[in-house]
């Protein structure tokens, strides 16, 4: 099970708010509404979720977890600790001073079911290119002695575990859409680094490689919203005036009609297109009463121009109103407002966009030639367009009304699909082809539409379905042979509901994103999402363990979960976790320190006397109701007195 939890501290609170599972039941009879804090919870229902779900091996991306609260022992509802006995957990956190508070992904394994983990993976595969590419001033300085330590490495994004047959890799890529062409050498950058760690593995130790995580990028054409997949203008335009040729030759060809009039219209909307300009408005929340700047586009369309007539529809839709400006120009207003100016006019900028690219070659010569040389490469070609935005620029600059058929029909045609020359989209691509990982969740539902992992919390863009498929399950090849689809896609409806229904269907899809319509947004007044009934909230455990889609609750956070079925010979024998090793201590911080219950314990005579530890596991603190008090003490002080630098001995996989 892989998710995105966008912040663990408030996702295990949600779950125990949910299903808290109290050491005193008596108690919890008393006092139903006790306040979380004030119950004895000991993260047990963090475990209990997870057992729920039927899961074996849980990855968790931006956990914020900071380094400091497990080394204490003081995380949210002891969710590394509590779950000591079950379940291994290892960390990688961030400690970028630059990202306090961000980032970080987290390992729970089955015990039994790993022997080893590394934070920080990507160490040994960024050379003095990437890191001159990759570096920023707040993290690394060129001339310091720790210039070649990887930032992504600080920013605890990446970490792998070994679990016999394969390595699993759980990581969360940076974003690299929001920070300009910096943040898009990071994120390049870390896809780099990641490809080389996995090709190692792979190729190097023989080992077989699974790569779990939010990858913070799209591949295909159904993995977006039907109308965000782009047009590319200049195509479209030749295809007409070559189709114009020929039926001057007499060739009778017939064109989409919609194309014909984007040639007609084209010309006109780039020239009013080149007067926009982001206006602030400024706004104030209703509840606190602070006021802030939104931004939205304004473009001007001369008056008396074929394109002129336009604004009545636009004055209706708008919170602004069409005016004339000066005696020959009228404003339309279009998209939304947006937080930043510039967030508001990127969507209107068809430009080309390039990225400045260090010499990437991977012989030594190149490798050690200290010029670095650099190439402008081309990532988005001038005038890539959304259905969305042409057909809202068709209506509201010349004057043309496409209604949602034949917007649909756009974006279902073969003229509309993704970016292919978007660096990231290559990346995967690459991995596919060329490394031989499969993507699980198109290889068993290759035509699932609008089977969607992340929308936008703050729109409420989930209760439409209007997301990303940005969190992947990829295996190596010749590891298929364990995977399998198991129970149908999820749609989280009865089954009653969805007997005239296509599982692969767009409204399959909505029905599952939003517990068939149980899920609720939240209110642009404020207050957060609207409160969830627990028959709503436990739509996400309906169905068999699959390959596929979990979708968990919109209040736990912006991603759902998705998940991996492997066959149970996948697993030869029960795994012992090596302690030993530098690396897998390394990523159990929580272990540097014994629990707060360690100091509390009882005491028995062993070579005079021994303070006896009473922070023993979930599974023996039932078990001690089974045995006799010779045989409890006994136990526990053969846990207790093992050496740190040796493993427990095996454990039982369940």
């Amino acid at each position: 099970m892989g998710w995105n939890v966008a912040g663990l501290s408030t996702t295990v609170q949600r779950i125990d708010e949910s299903y808290r599972v109290s050491s005193n039941e008596e108690e919890r009879k008393k006092n139903p509404n006790m306040h979380t804090s004030s119950r004895n919870t000991n993260g047990s229902s963090l475990l209990e979720y997870i057992r729920r779900h039927e899961a074996d091996i849980v990855c968790l991306q931006e956990h914020k977890i900071p380094l400091s609260q497990l080394a204490s022992r003081s995380e949210p509802l002891q969710c590394s600790s509590s779950m000591e006995g079950h379940f291994e957990s290892m960390w990688s956190c961030c400690t970028d001073p630059s990202q306090k508070g961000l980032n970080g992904v987290v390992t729970y394994a089955r015990k039994g079911l790993i022997r080893s983990a590394d934070p920080s993976p990507l160490s040994s595969f960024f050379f003095d290119d990437d890191i001159t590419t990759c570096s920023t001033t707040t993290s690394i300085t060129t001339n310091s002695s720790n210039s070649r330590i990887n930032l992504m490495n600080q920013q605890g994004r990446c970490l792998m575990t070994d679990h016999g047959r394969f390595v699993l890799f759980n990581v969360y890529v940076p974003n690299g859409g929001s920070g300009g062409e910096t943040a898009l050498q990071l994120k390049l950058c870390f896809l780099k680094a990641l490809r080389r760690a996995m090709q190692r593995q792979r190729n190097v130790l023989g080992r077989k490689v699974i790569l779990t995580g939010d990858l913070n990028l799209v591949h295909d054409p159904n993995d977006i919203v039907w109308s965000d997949r782009l047009v590319h203008i200049p195509t479209i335009l030749q295809q007409v005036r070559n189709n114009n040729n020929n039926n001057n030759n007499n060739n009778n060809n017939s064109l989409d009609w919609w194309k014909v009039e984007l040639e007609q219209h084209w010309d006109a909307i780039a020239a009013v297109l080149e007067t926009k300009k982001a206006v602030a408005r400024t706004t104030s929340n209703v509840a606190t009463g602070a006021t802030f700047d939104k931004f939205r586009v304004s473009v001007q369309i001369p008056v008396g121009s074929n394109h002129s007539n336009v604004g009545s529809n636009n004055e209706r839709s708008s919170n602004h109103t069409t005016t004339t400006t000066t005696n020959t120009n009228r404003v339309v207003w279009l998209g939304k407002f947006e937080d930043s100016a510039q967030g508001a006019l990127h969507k209107y900028d068809f430009s080309a966009q390039t990225i400045n690219t260090a010499h990437d070659d991977d012989d030594d010569s190149a490798k050690n030639n200290k010029e670095e040389k650099q190439a402008v490469r081309v990532i988005r070609k001038a005038n890539m367009v959304s259905v969305q935005v042409l057909s809202e620029l068709m209506s509201k600059i010349a004057n043309v009304e496409w209604n949602l058929q034949t917007r649909q029909l756009i974006a279902d045609s073969m003229d509309a699909g993704m970016n292919e020359d978007s660096p990231t989209i290559q990346w995967l691509t690459s991995v596919i082809q060329e490394d031989g990982m499969v993507d699980t969740f198109r290889h068993f539902y290759p035509n699932a539409k609008s089977r969607f992992t992340c929308w936008q919390q703050y729109t409420n863009q989930r209760f439409q379905n209007n997301g990303a498929r940005i969190d992947f399950f990829l295996v190596d090849q010749d590891l298929m042979e364990y995977v399998e689809k198991g129970g149908p896609l999820r749609c989280c409806a009865p089954s009653t509901d969805m007997d005239n229904m296509d599982p692969l269907s767009e409204e399959a899809a909505l029905r599952a994103a939003t517990a068939n319509g149980a899920f609720q947004g939240a209110s642009f007044q404020g207050g957060g999402i609207a409160p969830a009934t627990q028959k709503a909230l436990d739509t996400q455990f309906m169905g068999t363990p699959h390959t596929g889609i979990i979708y968990t609750p919109p209040s736990f956070s912006d991603h759902v979960a998705v998940s991996l079925l492997l066959k149970n010979d996948v697993m030869h024998t029960p795994l012992v976790l090596d302690e030993s090793d530098a690396r897998t201590r390394k990523a159990q911080p929580h272990k540097a320190q014994r629990s707060v219950a360690a100091f509390f314990g009882t005491k028995t005579k062993s070579n005079d006397t021994t303070t006896l530890s009473l922070n023993v596991s979930l599974e023996k603190k039932k078990k001690k109701h089974y045995m006799t008090e010779s045989e409890r003490r006994q136990n526990a002080a053969k846990s207790f007195f093992t050496p740190r630098s040796s493993p427990h001995g095996n454990s039982n996989a369940n």
